[in-house]
């Protein structure tokens, strides 16, 4: 069971996690997925989508400190067997349009990292091993800040 506490807490206890405002999927590499996506990006006069921060500043700060969070304690609700390559995505503030930010972490030799990635790349490569709610975040840094109370 999953409970709020002081640092990051990915619950697996969610279905339908992508319907979720904050969530997680976690990938794992695999290249004969038998699927291939091709597409061509376009994208209007947006500027930077800075997910509602105010600062790029603020969006590093963000995935930092959930990458201490990840590193330093045990995010899972349940035992994980992660394996290199492993590409964990935390989306926050999913439906909030230009406030939804993705968060992307690689596992490599027992640790993770920061990494990117896109869509392509996932569906062609990887395939979803596991997704759940995305409960709390320590630091000051709690998943529904700068939302209005209608919401969270």
């Amino acid at each position: 069971m999953c409970h709020s506490t002081t640092t990051l807490k990915l619950c697996t206890c969610a279905t339908n996690a992508q319907e979720l405002p904050h969530y997680w999927v976690l990938h794992r590499y695999h290249p004969d997925t038998g699927v291939m996506v091709v597409g061509q990006l376009l994208l209007g006069d947006y500027g930077l989508n800075l997910g509602g921060f105010q600062t790029l500043r603020e969006v590093i700060d963000r995935q930092q400190s959930i990458l201490e969070q990840l590193t330093t304690g045990t995010p899972f609700d349940q035992p994980m067997a992660l394996e290199d390559n492993d590409v964990l995505a935390i989306v926050l503030n999913n439906h909030q349009g230009a406030q939804r930010m993705v968060f992307y972490y690689s596992y490599q030799q027992g640790t993770w990292e920061i990494t990117t990635t896109d869509c392509f790349e996932l569906k062609n490569y990887y395939e979803e091993l596991v997704q759940g709610k995305a409960v709390y975040l320590s630091e000051g840094f709690h998943l529904s800040e700068g939302l209005e109370p209608s919401e969270r």
